[in-house]
């Protein structure tokens, strides 16, 4: 699967993307014990996690996997995030209704666009090739005739049901 971690957290982007400030500093790889500064922590690494992603339209992050990946390790520096850690931030993504837990809770859907914005996306789509006041199923968006070249359409379907289309 393309949107996936498995196979490759690069994703589908082939520009590079440019890490902000916080993860070349070597206190950002562990866990801050002060609340504030773990508030304010968890802030950037929450935000750095949906920016990544939405840069390398992936989806589905595999804790496991993208442990080694530049996301959670940043070698210039000699740091990464230990897996606890890992699943702690992307469990704040998740509390802060920008991600969701697989079953088993070793790998974490990524919402990096709002409900809002995949209504945006989807309406802009249905506005562009002239569907308004049609009828369709989730598969015809995502599958059906005119959907071809739409990467956003390879989104989980997860991802599709909790989309909100504007008024």
């Amino acid at each position: 699967m393309a949107s996936s971690v498995s196979g490759s957290i690069t994703g589908s982007s082939s520009s590079l993307f440019t890490f902000p400030a916080f993860h070349g500093f070597a206190p950002s790889f562990t866990r801050q014990p002060v609340m504030a500064t773990l508030s304010r922590q968890s802030t950037l690494w929450c935000d750095l996690i949906r920016n990544y992603c939405r840069h390398h339209r992936v989806f589905w992050l595999d804790v496991t996997e993208a442990s080694g990946s530049p996301l959670f390790c940043n070698e210039a520096i000699q740091r990464r995030l230990s897996l606890e850690d890992i699943r702690f931030f992307l469990g704040e993504l998740v509390n802060r209704g920008e991600g969701e837990w697989s079953t088993q809770k070793d790998r974490c859907l990524v919402y990096w666009r709002t409900p809002e914005e995949w209504g945006d996306v989807i309406y802009s789509w249905v506005d562009a090739t002239g569907r308004n006041n049609t009828p369709l199923t989730v598969y015809e968006i995502r599958h059906g005739q005119g959907s071809a070249g739409q990467g956003e359409w390879v989104a989980p379907l997860q991802v599709f049901r909790t989309a909100r289309l504007p008024p």
